[in-house]
């Protein structure tokens, strides 16, 4: 089951561990996650042309005066949510409207809405917490909109797979600094609050989700009757660079079975002409899971 089915529930979890007694806003519900199965599974009953279909993006000029937030600056979790809200609107009207990955038309508005550069916010921890966290809650919740819109939008040929490969490697990234926040945000838990449980509870449902956007992404690259190539290479890379530090952060059973199954990807014929970047995330991955030496 690929990445995009798990995303919902991985949300759901950190609300519960980060935000227990500390806002009056709703938490996402599942239904979000089960349209993408339906989605995703309407798509995969016969072979898809994996040509990308002609750029029919707007301009940024067009974008910004639509309110989309400007491309040429960071934008928040505030901007984030604006941008999904318009976006949306658009893909209505005509999702071959949405911004391209290397559009000439539209490449730096969709740049924007995957750049790592966005998330600086959240690493500094100069800032105080109690703004970053609210404000990444609503980026991720956020960009998994913008992803579903982009998947609807693949499902009718109207974008290519490098738009959902890039999405996927923008929120791998988000996955990262989500749970560098929450370890930032544990210690400074009181064990008599109420919602300490909960929250507790909490942070095991995202590691357990955390698990399955692992186990879904590598079934992504199995999927090249869906995606091309190069787009799977690139894929690879963004795991290379997110995987050593979320798969430390798996159940063991969970991170036992990421590992096996990456190692059968390396001797499996069908998974050579991912070759030799699965080799490279193989290694990545087994150097970040073994146990550290006592000093």
């Amino acid at each position: 089951m690929p990445i995009r089915i798990y995303r919902d529930y991985l949300l759901i979890a950190a609300y519960a561990v980060v935000a227990a007694g500390c806002t009056n806003e709703p938490a996402p519900t599942i239904d979000r996650a089960n349209s993408a199965a339906t989605d995703f599974l309407s798509k995969t009953s016969q072979q898809i042309d994996l040509r990308p279909p002609a750029d029919k993006s707007l301009t940024l000029e067009q974008y910004i005066e639509i309110g989309v937030p400007a491309h040429d600056r960071s934008w928040s979790g505030y901007d984030m949510a604006r941008a999904a809200n318009i976006l949306a609107a658009v893909a209505k009207k005509d999702a071959g409207n949405l911004p391209r990955h290397r559009s000439q038309h539209s490449g730096e508005a969709f740049k924007r809405l995957t750049t790592d550069d966005n998330l600086d916010f959240y690493r500094n921890r100069s800032l105080p917490l109690e703004q970053r966290l609210p404000d990444a809650l609503n980026y991720v919740d956020s960009i998994n909109q913008i992803t579903k819109l982009y998947l609807a939008a693949f499902n009718q040929r109207a974008v290519g797979d490098s738009e959902l490969v890039e999405l996927t490697g923008a929120q791998l990234r988000m996955l990262v600094v989500m749970f560098e926040l929450v370890n930032e945000f544990l210690p400074t838990l009181d064990k008599a609050d109420p919602n300490y449980s909960v929250r507790m509870d909490g942070l095991k449902e995202m590691k357990s989700g955390l698990a399955s956007v692992v186990a879904g992404s590598l079934h992504t690259l199995t999927e090249s009757q869906t995606y091309r190539t190069s787009e799977l290479k690139r894929l690879v890379g963004y795991m290379q660079s997110t995987f050593p530090e979320i798969l430390p952060e798996l159940p063991a059973g969970s991170r036992a079975e990421s590992l096996i199954r990456l190692r059968s990807f390396s001797g499996d014929p069908k998974m050579q002409h991912l070759k030799p970047k699965l080799d490279q995330l193989v290694a990545a991955v087994e150097a970040s899971t073994q146990p550290s030496e006592s000093p």
